[in-house]
């Protein structure tokens, strides 16, 4: 585990819940992105 940016320790569910954005009606339209799931690590 490693803490980010953000303060918080990330957790599997972190990523878990992105996907089911992506497989869910609410994520249709989301196409081509890159979405970085790592509280602000990557900024």
């Amino acid at each position: 585990m490693k803490i980010n940016p953000s303060g918080q320790i990330s957790d599997p569910k972190d990523c878990a819940a992105m996907a089911v954005l992506f497989c869910s009606e609410a994520g249709r339209f989301i196409t081509g992105q890159n979405i970085y799931v790592d509280g602000g690590l990557s900024l």
